[in-house]
């Protein structure tokens, strides 16, 4: 059984206070007593227009934004945020629900519970004690200064409420670029640790391969965790499928494909598979990055990640406050591969809907529409509609039973591609 192995160098920075972990893990492991608020720099919007094409015009929800991201929220979800603008702990905002929902304890339970997890993974609830003062950030040192110990820092690459990733070099070794994953926490606690460190430990297990992003170290500057990895000079895939056409299409599908086989086979799930973790160099070869929700298959107590519109219908959530916390496994980041691919042909998303709901019910129930043209208005060959689809079968086990399989499917797909087009087929 593999385990993340923190290198001694990393853990001497590991805080070990009193109730030392972030409130995720402290949620998880039963602590509901600890206050927690509303982060302060958290903004609530009410929805502005008077429609949006596909909602129920009196549907009502709110806008939710922390740390440059967005979200929806329902009135009971805004209701619950609004309390927490006063310290409260979990086990208060639980009963508060409800009693205002005038349900019993045990009935709401679940779903609140998930949701405030949620919320502190986001970055919008925090414990009352980490609530942030006037004290510059590491993310404002960083970008004021544009050095971190031997790295001057040439491009904010991304960030989020944890994390900032930075294109670099070595301040005194010529011009040859990283990428810099730096956590933004100073001696932080052992199990925030372990989170961002298991990421260097899985791709130090993980043998080569040319479409995965190689890591190069890991270590501490000033009680700061970071990760160094190989710099790709690319873009995302997200932002590619307008532009390339349907030949590289096939090329890019079947590294996408291999770089997730390596994985799997490896008995690594990557946890979090969406567009945006797949890179496309100049030469429009494929990398896969972000391996920072990763874990092994077997490995227990896992909560799997990933973005709504990308799950399959086993996992999506069953109500708005609960986000899914159901174990991913190869049939289900099979599902999240389709998606992918769907996207990468057709510049659309299969599934759609702006509340959570609404997106459940899509990817639960409804068929997505036929896959017939590009974004170029080339015209996409039934057979490789049809093996994309399958990956998006709604029942697991009529999904291919590994990438292998898929990429066998694949390679008879391209050798047929050039067979008469017919309108797609989907099994609903």
């Amino acid at each position: 059984m593999h385990v993340v192995e923190i290198p001694p160098h990393i853990l001497s920075v590991v805080n070990r206070t009193p109730n030392g972990k972030d409130m995720k893990k402290d949620i998880e492991s039963g602590d509901l007593h600890r206050k927690i608020t509303l982060y302060k720099k958290v903004e609530i919007q009410d929805r502005k227009l008077p429609s949006i094409k596909g909602l129920d015009p009196n549907e009502n929800f709110s806008f939710l934004k922390v740390h440059h991201e967005v979200v929806t929220i329902t009135p009971i979800m805004r209701e619950i945020l609004e309390v927490a603008r006063t310290p409260h702990t979990v086990e208060e905002l639980i009963r508060w629900v409800a009693e205002n929902q005038q349900c019993t304890y045990e009935s709401i339970y679940q779903p609140v519970y998930s949701f405030l997890r949620r919320m502190g993974h986001l970055g919008a609830l925090v414990y009352e004690e980490d609530q942030l003062g006037d004290k510059p950030t590491i993310l404002a040192e960083l970008e004021e200064t544009k050095k971190f110990g031997d790295f001057t820092l040439l491009e904010l690459i991304g960030r989020s409420h944890k994390v900032a990733l930075y294109k670099c070099i070595k301040t005194e070794k010529g011009a040859h670029a990283y990428t810099i994953k730096i956590l933004l926490k100073r001696k932080p606690r052992e199990s925030l640790l372990k989170e961002f460190i298991k990421e260097y430990e899985l791709l130090n297990f993980l043998p080569p391969h040319k479409n995965v992003r190689k890591i190069i170290d890991a270590s501490v500057h000033d009680d700061i965790p970071y990760i160094l990895f190989e710099h790709i000079d690319g873009v995302s895939m997200s932002d590619t499928v307008a532009e390339v056409s349907l030949e590289t299409k096939y090329s890019i599908a079947h590294q996408l494909m291999t770089a997730m086989d390596h994985l799997h086979r490896h008995q690594i799930l990557h946890g979090d598979i969406h567009s945006s973790n797949f890179l496309i160099d100049t030469e429009n070869s494929l990398h896969l990055i972000d391996l920072g929700m990763s874990h092994f298959e077997h490995e227990e107590k896992i909560s799997h990640g990933g973005i709504p519109r990308y799950m399959p219908p086993e996992r999506m959530p069953d109500d708005n406050l609960h986000f899914s916390e159901k174990r991913g496994d190869y049939l289900s980041e099979i599902f999240q591969i389709g998606v992918c691919l769907y996207f990468l042909f057709s510049g659309k998303y299969p599934f759609n809907g702006l509340l959570l709901k609404d997106l459940t019910n899509s990817v639960k129930h409804e068929a997505p529409p036929p896959l017939i043209k590009t974004p170029r208005d080339e015209t996409i060959p039934q057979i490789i509609a049809d093996t994309i689809f399958k990956s998006m079968e709604k029942d697991p086990s009529l999904r291919y039973r590994s990438v292998g399989d898929m990429l066998q499917a694949w390679a008879i797909a391209i050798r047929g591609k050039e067979l008469p087009v017919q309108e797609p087929s989907y099994t609903a």
